[in-house]
């Protein structure tokens, strides 16, 4: 026996060259493939035995089976009786469909013979219009028809039963609803229905589709499907699982239309592009996966031969393009695919010969050789692969299927001299993470005698899993957020864990994810805006919550940590918005996280509120009623980094029946003109930016040379921080930490947030200690009866440029003051000293008073329009080289949409706009309600002196749209004479807000207010401290002091987060 040892630290694979010979020896040693340690204090992994093992098991399989309403083995075609009791529901315009089907198939086109009952969509009050009958489908010219058929009127919510009878040697059928006979409109179809003595047509149901479409919602049960001679063919007697029924019929039809797609790709050429099923060569990785899942479970459930065939199909195509075809994203799809078609149609696989093989090799055998040549694959010129994702830059060990050298997984020295190979620096956001676990999806399922050498691949793969993916998350994700938005967030991970869970017997709790992945359901929770979108943060997609990859994170929550509120909103906000013919994740959803109900928590009362800390995020709604909620999204993450993440510090975005504020540009392209130049950075986000045009923003090029962007007056990452940092890097204190949230308070009343985002721009331009602090008030509930309203206020302090404050907005803003056109797309209000600076922004149903009170005499101006006014701008190639981009030939045009400065050969500068790219088509994913047109721009009329602390304060004030193209008014907010260390505003006549103007904590305010305003919020104060509220009458209503204390005499006491709350 010879083995051969290849891990770190304490674990180790082991495997045996020559033990093959034993049929015996074999048996034992791999039907556990137990993979011991050299210390044999270490914790083993063995992987499990038999197949499935991938992502669930032939018991998990069974069971769902087991639950399915599948049909007969032969059904009854010469006669019958079909009966359940029936509970109709109302019709749901925005899930259901009119002419929904509740049993059966009604397809006039290529439809079956067979038996049919639905909803005709002529439901009056109280009533569902139901139509009951039997369907003879096209024959040669002879179109579609009915052989039978009745329209009865049902009660809605009322089980009542359905029962009809058919007899095709007799030519008869009959319905009882209620018990009560139905007389049939069409008893039997003649040969000719104008002479009732004609002979009835030949005909049986062979062919009834047995199946449950249904509304939302309905109730079927106590089903019972007869023969001709009274024999129970199929009882449920319970409830039938309308909402597995509905999905398993929806996933029937998207498999049927596979399988034919498969039918129809090209053979004279690879790779195939279209249908899209047909492209394994470039086609995403979800795609190729979720593909070989779907035909995969329904072979395995329905044991049809063309889906069979199917499969076989698609694993040719799967193999038959280039290794390296579509770099590391579809490599890594075709060896997940290959794995899970290998491991879950195991049996019949390695029964099935390869066509046309000259070693006739079952598939098996083709599969795990695909499986493992893909993985070493060498990168097509200009691409990226598999291997590289995974090591590092290094190539495969000469002795083993593994790494040349194990890459380092955690304190890698990037400066490290000679290199050492690690992907570190890509465990926070990148690719390498779907690579490393499509290679292992591929790994695990060839694991068995022949394959043992793929061993110490996989171990490298668990260290990537356990030490790098999951260390980073567990970090960031301590509270359940991630900084990378709510499209990146998700990666699947539920999915991830569940793989090596399954596939290796003791995997336990890798990367300690029970103490913080249930958690990560929470933005999505707290995050959902009316239109089951998410707010637009980061690099971003139409990221909806009817979506799998937020259902698994629900689910997860739900089958590990028995979350009540995750199962709550897995029921109400995710499957049940689901329309067909999208309800089939249901049944993956099903099989691999099944929950019991039984086990869960009761749901928690949420705030309405939430922070979470690591990644900068918190998120305020007035409530949970999601079509008429207001949202709040503040963000100010503790680190900064390049990859998906924006530079966004100190940023907000506002939704109420529409985005409001938004993160601006599209997400076209990573590394795009628009990308690189706009889309990121700090100028599309509602944040502060500061121009100062001795500042350059580069990034290095070749060798030693730099590559220079747009100037934004922005945020930047700066030369001496990394775009791709480790873990390592992003600790408090470390290279790339940012201070983020300082403080965070929630009340029912209000909820306060304070973000330092200093270090966020170049230490040349801001102070880094308290160069922009911004605090955030929101009060859901204002005393003035209103819907909520925000308060913003910043203290910057810039070294010499002038701090602009932005809002991003879908519509043009109006104002009660016309606007002075400047170019470049700007237009600057004419507001004359004394006028209240309001602007007025209107999306979908509703409406931002948004009002500045500092600057006291602020310039604002309204910058951006696709062909407004008249206004053309100079446009950059959108396909331009990475770098600022060059002019798009043709000359100025009307988009101004995307305007930043760029830096010109004689160091001037010079506004440029950066559109997008086109979209791909009507369902290009980029293009979301939150592309934004416009944006405002406040800036002080006359610059502050140098190093001087700029102001700028803010009142939102949410509203429905009006529908009007003005100025709505300038919003119940003002501010109020206070002392030079302070500043308040006064909401409606009773509410007092304060905020501290100095960086340090403050021991005292006094202000000037109405005595009306007996309701006081200031903050910015000592933290746990004792504070007296003093008030005295002046001629302009009261003075009012806050100052600290002794304990004897104090009146209040300040939070720990510097708060004193006074009535609220």
């Amino acid at each position: 026996m010879t083995i051969f040892f290849h891990g770190e630290k304490n674990r180790r694979w082991y495997f045996a060259e020559n033990i093959g010979k034993s049929a015996k020896a074999k048996s034992l040693l791999f039907s556990s493939l137990l993979l011991t340690a050299a210390n044999i204090a270490a914790m083993p992994l063995s992987i499990s035995p038999g197949h499935p093992r991938l992502l669930t098991t032939q018991t998990a399989i069974d069971q769902l089976v087991g639950r399915l309403p599948l049909p007969p083995a032969v059904f009854p075609a010469a006669g019958g009786t079909i009966a359940f009791d029936f509970t109709a529901a109302e019709k749901n315009p925005a899930l259901d469909g009119g002419v929904q089907l509740v049993f059966g198939e009604l397809n006039t086109s290529n439809g079956k013979n067979g038996i049919f009952i639905r909803h005709t969509d002529a439901d009056t009050a109280g009533t569902a219009s139901i139509q009951v009958g039997m369907l003879q489908k096209t024959i040669g010219s002879q179109a579609a028809r009915y052989i039978a058929q009745k329209v009865v009127d049902m009660p809605i919510g009322v089980a009542t039963r359905i029962e009809f009878s058919w007899n095709s040697l007799a030519k008869t059928s009959s319905l009882k609803i209620g018990g009560v006979n139905m007389p049939m409109s069409l008893e039997w179809l003649r040969v000719d229905m104008n002479n009732p003595n004609s002979e009835k047509v030949n005909f049986s149901p062979d062919l009834t589709a047995f199946q449950f479409p249904g509304r939302m919602n309905e109730a079927i049960s106590n089903f019972i499907l007869k023969d001709a001679q009274g024999n129970t063919v199929v009882h449920y007697p319970d409830a039938v699982d309308l909402k597995l029924a509905t999905a398993w019929f929806d996933f029937v039809r998207l498999v049927d239309l596979d399988v034919a797609s498969l039918t129809m790709c090209p053979t004279s050429a690879t790779p195939w592009t279209a249908p899209a099923v047909c492209n394994t060569a470039t086609g995403h990785r979800n795609l190729l996966v979720a593909t070989a899942q779907q035909l995969a479970l329904a072979y395995k459930i329905k044991k049809q031969p063309a889906y069979f065939s199917a499969v076989l199909n698609y694993i040719d195509k799967l193999r038959a393009v280039p290794l390296n075809a579509g770099g590391d994203m579809s490599m890594g799809g075709r060896v997940t695919a290959l794995g899970i078609l290998y491991d879950w149609l195991h049996a019949e696989l390695g029964q099935t010969v390869v066509p046309n093989d000259p070693g006739q090799a079952n598939y098996l055998t083709a599969m795990a050789a695909s499986i493992r040549t893909t993985i070493v694959a060498q990168a097509a010129p200009g691409g990226t692969n598999l291997l590289s994702e995974i090591c590092g830059q290094q190539g495969m060990s000469s002795s083993a299927f593994d790494c040349a050298v194990k890459p380092v997984f955690s304190n890698w020295n990037r400066y490290a001299v000679p290199p050492q190979p690690s992907i570190a620096n890509a465990y926070m956001a990148g690719m390498n993470f779907s690579s490393v676990y499509g290679a292992a999806a591929g790994l695990l399922a060839i694991a068995d005698a022949p394959n043992a050498d793929v061993l110490p691949m996989i171990d490298t793969a668990y260290s990537h899993f356990n030490e790098g993916f999951l260390a980073v998350r567990r970090d960031i994700s301590t509270d359940g957020g991630y900084h990378s938005g709510f499209s990146y967030s998700l990666v699947d991970l539920p999915s991830r864990l569940l793989m090596w869970n399954t596939a290796v017997q003791n995997a336990d709790d890798m990367g300690q994810v029970s103490g913080w992945l249930p958690k990560t359901i929470y933005p999505y929770i707290y995050g959902l805006r009316d239109d089951k979108s998410y707010p637009a943060s980061g690099d971003n997609f139409v990221t909806l919550s009817t979506g799998t990859l937020v259902g698994s994170v629900a689910l997860w929550a739900a089958a590990h940590a028995n979350d009540g509120n995750a199962w709550n909103f897995y029921q109400e906000k995710v499957h049940a918005q689901r329309k067909s013919p999208n309800r089939y994740p249901y049944i993956l959803e099903q099989l691999l996280w099944p929950v019991n109900t039984a086990a869960l928590n009761a749901p928690a009362e949420l705030e309405l509120s939430r922070h979470f800390r690591r990644s900068g995020q918190v998120l305020m709604r007035d409530r949970w009623t999601h079509a008429d909620a207001t949202l709040l999204e503040f963000k100010s993450t503790s680190f900064i980094s390049d990859n998906h993440h924006h530079l966004d510090q100190n940023s907000i975005s506002l939704n109420y029946k529409g985005p409001l504020l938004v993160d601006s540009g599209r997400y076209d392209a990573y590394g795009s003109a628009h990308w690189a130049n706009y889309y990121t950075r700090s100028i599309a986000h509602n944040t502060v930016i500061a121009f100062d045009g001795n500042e350059r923003f580069q990034r290095p090029g070749s060798g030693t040379s730099k590559v220079e962007f747009s100037n934004d007056g922005g945020q930047w990452l700066g030369s001496a921080r990394q775009a791709y940092p480790t873990l390592e890097e992003i600790q408090p204190g470390a290279i790339n930490a940012m201070d983020g949230i300082v403080n965070y308070e929630y009340t029912p009343a209000y909820t306060y947030v304070r973000g330092n985002a200093s270090k966020a721009y170049a230490a040349s331009k801001l102070d880094q200690a308290h160069g922009f602090l911004r605090s955030i008030v929101y009060l859901p509930v204002p005393a003035t009866g209103s819907l909520p309203i925000i308060l913003s206020f910043d203290r910057v302090r810039t070294n010499a440029a002038p701090a602009t404050f932005l809002l991003h907005t879908v519509n043009e803003p109006a104002a009660a003051v016309p606007a002075t056109a400047l170019g470049n797309g700007q237009y600057r209000f004419t507001h004359a000293a004394g006028d209240a600076r309001a602007i007025t922004i209107r999306n979908g149903g509703g409406m931002l008073i948004a009002r500045t009170l500092l600057p006291e005499q602020a310039a604002i101006t309204k910058v951006g329009g696709l062909d407004a006014h008249g206004q053309l701008c100079d446009q950059i190639s959108a396909d331009s080289a990475i770098g600022i981009g060059t002019l798009q030939p043709g000359g100025p045009t009307g988009d101004c949409r995307f305007t930043v400065r760029t830096l010109q050969p004689d160091n001037s500068y010079k506004w440029r706009n950066y559109p997008p790219k086109p979209a791909t088509g009507p369902y290009d994913d980029s293009v979301t309600g939150d592309i934004g047109a416009w944006r405002l721009e406040v800036q002080a009329s006359e610059a502050a002196p140098a190093g001087t602390v700029q102001y700028f304060l803010h009142a939102l004030h949410v509203a429905d749209n009006d529908y009007g193209s003005g100025s709505a008014g300038s919003g119940s907010a003002q501010r109020l004479v206070a002392d030079s260390h302070t500043e308040v505003v006064l909401i409606g006549t009773q509410t007092v807000v304060a905020f501290n103007r100095d960086a340090a904590p403050s021991a005292r305010m006094s202000w000037t207010g109405p005595p009306s305003a007996t309701t006081v919020l200031a903050t910015g104060l000592l933290p746990n401290s004792d504070f007296l509220l003093s008030r005295a009458a002046t001629a302009d209503g009261e003075q009012l002091i806050l100052a600290q204390a002794p304990a004897s005499s104090a009146t209040y006491r300040s939070s720990s987060e510097g708060v004193v709350n006074i009535g609220m």
